[in-house]
């Protein structure tokens, strides 16, 4: 037997020609059937494997690139509400944890009582506004504006922003509840 091929279809062509009269028994036709199909099986269910890792991979990364950390900043203006004020800062804020960073460097009261408080933070720039206590005295350092009440003062302090820009911000978007 002498098979002389230049490419694969002629190689197919001519083994397929040679050992057209050569015919295997049943249990090794059988047993290369059920091969292959376990072959494909396999290479199946690696394809949706794989599906699965990349689908698992993707979402928490698509969930953490859209976070950034926090929540994605929205289109429009951001309210804090504490109490019945209501701050409305541009769409470049974003509700943010009063402790974390750079809201944690805002001076806040040190009392006994817990604070109401809500934060508002853009690149390394925080806005947060808390009620404070009976005697709340603002420190001197630091951007600082206090809204006097009957009862209670609302403190709104800032780090990373002029003492200018914060009261721009408050006396544009600040409202009290009637």
């Amino acid at each position: 037997m002498s098979i002389q091929a230049d490419d694969e279809f002629n190689l197919r062509l001519a083994l397929m020609s040679e050992l057209d009269d050569v015919a295997p028994r049943d249990e090794l036709a059988h047993l290369v059937i059920a091969r292959h199909r376990k072959v494909r099986r396999l290479r199946f269910a690696g394809v949706c494997g794989l599906f699965v890792v990349f689908a698992g991979i993707g979402v928490p990364i698509g969930i953490a690139s859209t976070s950034g950390g926090g929540a994605p900043a929205k289109e429009g203006p951001v309210a804090l509400r504490l109490g019945s004020y209501t701050l409305t800062l541009p769409g470049e804020y974003h509700p943010s944890d009063a402790a974390s960073a750079p809201c944690a460097a805002v001076p806040q009261p040190r009392s006994a009582v817990p604070v109401e408080e809500t934060a508002a933070i853009t690149s390394g720039v925080c806005i947060l506004m808390f009620i404070a206590p009976p005697g709340y005295t603002p420190p001197k350092s630091g951007t600082t504006v206090v809204v006097k009440d009957e009862s209670r003062d609302l403190v709104i302090g800032a780090t990373g922003l002029s003492r200018t820009r914060l009261d721009s911000l408050v006396s544009s978007g600040l409202k009290a509840a009637a």
